[in-house]
């Protein structure tokens, strides 16, 4: 019996782990969101402005007004910011209209003050800083250079000399944290420093990140200390964050025998003749243990931990990317094994230090399993996780695809521009930085477009498992679907085979059936779902709606109610609903669904995720007398209209 004990909770605690991987993947697959929205932040000025208005909470209408943009599009920015709690909101007499106000973390947003971040999150987000993270992977592989030289053909020192505007702005952001990096060999700068002083009293005092050994995931500045390494990484030649044993190394080389470490703010007193070794990461922190020290001090202190997760929000999805581009999750799974480091650096035939680096930051968000090994103590061995299965490039439920696409240039291209899309730009942030809509960008590029369909494909596998899982009476009685925006036919076959008894039409725009794949029971149809629908007993819409306005939506469902029967036809939605009472707001799902309604911001000129509200007003205005909404434990809710 116990032994059956043991299996059942086995078996439960890996589900829970699949679960848990299938939402905690959208924070990788849309990792660029938080530092775009908070950028956006900056540059509309809206601490600022809130500051400037004074001891008041600063309603919706009020702050559109005073920044000069659309209410709409500035209440989604602010939804967004207050689910993290950058911002506070509080309801107004004024037609429950939200009033916000600040808090530790915004007032770090402003573009002025003592404890200002904002010149340092601008510099991380402006586009030579991102530019070298789409190298990471070359990187890894051994390439000479930089990835920062790589993609601005100059180091960072030489580009900044040669850039006034660049140069003003690290300049800036280094004064945010009074902290400059050079470009130099560790050692020899230490040598003259301790040339400099004088042997009986003289001491060396550098602040600096400390990696620890053994990474607490909780700890929010071991997280900072991990992405500030993977910075260096794509950033320098040489550079690179520190642990102990590597700080010891370099502090003997240079001829300093006798150091210590400290973190400022404690109570331990420095001797003389010690080294003093501060983590610069160690100035957020203070000893909460003091008495007297008010609630409002431990927020501030919190504050400046949590910006960094703004200020390098880049790191998490360029690492991601770069784990899928070289293929990791691949690698381990091929070998059956956990593998040791060298074991994995010379499968994929890069450099084992850099990879060291990077599973590194990988094990700390538990996307893969380190463990120590027998063969060489202090050679990690890594292994799978849910999670690290979601990043391989092929599978049931791989999301690399997914990934690569949200990463792409052209993807991330729109995210500078999401500023101005907010104040009222007439075309979509996609269309201003790649000259064409998104589906117009996808239909004159192939290897895009391919890339959409197989992300696609990715996003149909995870949504299609959890309807059968939780929806088995969904097709009840049915025997025609057509699958509207279908792409390549994944999510039409899957249904199929889950219900074997319907017969599907996949259907999409000519160029994206042109690449559709083959399935038994399934028959491609291409043409424009504004125009018609083909008629079948069930009309299903997945990840489409979202796309458009209301005035689109309202058409294409109309469409839709034309072509199902009036006395037992329905069609199925489904499509993320935002402030679903039934859901759990901390259960993550909730998060994911606000990052995706910012991409659709970004990448669309009228696209949304939905509040029941709002699918409620464009479901009555097309026609159908009632619907329910199904949760289904992933991003999207199964939403079933009935005319």
């Amino acid at each position: 019996m116990g032994e059956i004990h043991t299996e059942l909770k086995r078996v439960e605690e890996e589900e829970l782990g699949h679960k848990q991987a299938k939402v905690d993947i959208w924070k990788y697959v849309f990792g660029f969101v938080e530092m775009a929205v908070v950028k956006s932040a900056i540059e509309l000025g809206i601490a600022d402005t809130i500051e400037t208005h004074g001891n008041f909470p600063m309603t919706l209408s009020e702050l559109s007004s005073t920044l000069g943009c659309s209410a709409s599009h500035l209440y989604r920015i602010m939804r967004f910011l207050i689910h993290r709690g950058i911002f506070k909101e509080t309801k107004t007499s004024q037609l429950g209209s939200p009033a916000y106000s600040q808090t530790p973390l915004s007032h770090m947003l402003m573009r002025s003050g003592e404890h200002s971040m904002a010149a340092l999150l601008l510099l991380e987000s402006s586009t030579p800083m991102l530019a070298p993270w789409d190298g990471l992977s070359a990187r890894i592989l051994g390439t000479a250079s930089s990835a920062f030289e790589a993609a601005n053909s100059d180091d960072l020192w030489s580009y900044t000399m040669a850039n006034p505007a660049h140069s003003q702005l690290l300049n800036e952001a280094m004064g945010s944290i009074a902290r400059v990096n050079v470009a130099a060999i560790v050692d020899k700068i230490l040598k003259k420093c301790r040339e400099a002083i004088s042997e009986d009293k003289g001491k060396v005092i550098i602040i600096e990140a400390v990696i620890e050994k053994d990474n607490k995931k909780e700890d929010k500045l071991s997280n900072v200390r991990l992405m500030l390494d993977m910075i260096m990484m794509a950033h320098t030649n040489t550079g690179k964050e520190r642990t102990l044993n590597e700080w010891e190394y370099v502090l003997n080389e240079a001829g300093l025998q006798v150091w210590g470490i400290e973190k400022l703010l404690s109570s331990k007193l420095e001797s003389n003749g010690m080294f003093r070794l501060s983590s610069y990461a160690s100035l957020l922190e203070m000893e909460r243990e003091l008495k007297g020290v008010g609630e409002e001090v431990l927020d501030h202190e919190q504050a400046k931990k949590e910006i960094w997760k703004y200020i390098l929000g880049f790191a998490e999805m360029a690492v991601v990317k770069c784990a899928v581009e070289l293929k990791i999750a691949d690698a381990i799974e091929s070998h059956g094994n956990p593998m040791t480091l060298p074991e994995l650096a010379s499968t994929l035939g890069c450099s084992a230090s850099h990879l060291h680096r990077i599973m590194r930051f990988l094990v700390h968000r538990g996307i893969f399993k380190e463990t120590a090994t027998n063969i060489v103590q202090s050679s990690p061995t890594y292994s799978q996780t849910p999670l690290s299965r979601l990043l391989m490039r092929s599978g049931q439920h791989s999301m690399g695809s997914f990934i690569l696409l949200e990463s792409l240039p052209p993807m991330l291209a729109p995210w500078h521009g999401l500023s101005s899309r907010v104040q009222g730009g007439d075309s979509s942030a996609f269309e201003a930085a790649n000259g064409e809509d998104y589906w117009s960008y996808a239909a004159a590029n192939p290897a895009v477009n391919q890339l959409i369909n197989d992300a696609m494909a990715c996003n149909a596998r995870l949504n299609v498992d959890a309807i059968v899982d939780k929806c088995k009476d969904l097709f009840q009685g049915v025997e025609t679907v057509v699958d509207v925006g279908g792409g390549n036919g994944t999510t039409m076959g899957m249904l199929i085979k889950a219900f074997p008894w319907i017969r599907g039409i996949n259907f999409d725009l000519p160029h994206v059936i042109n690449d559709a794949k083959e399935f038994e029971g399934v028959e491609n149809v291409g043409g424009d779902m504004f125009d018609s629908v083909p008629k079948a007993d069930v009309v299903f819409i997945m990840s489409v709606l979202h796309d458009w306005g209301d005035e689109e939506c309202i058409k294409v469902l109309k469409k839709c109610k034309e072509a199902i029967p009036e006395e037992k036809g329905k069609v199925i939605i489904v499509d993320a609903v935002i402030e679903n009472e039934k859901e759990k707001e901390e259960d993550g799902l909730s998060d994911a669904r606000l990052r995706l309604d910012i991409a659709m911001m970004a990448h669309t000129i009228t696209g949304r995720e939905r509040t029941m509200k709002e699918w409620e007003y464009i479901l009555v205005q097309a026609g159908f007398n009632r619907h329910i909404v199904r949760p289904i434990d992933v991003v999207p809710s199964v939403i079933e209209a009935f005319p």
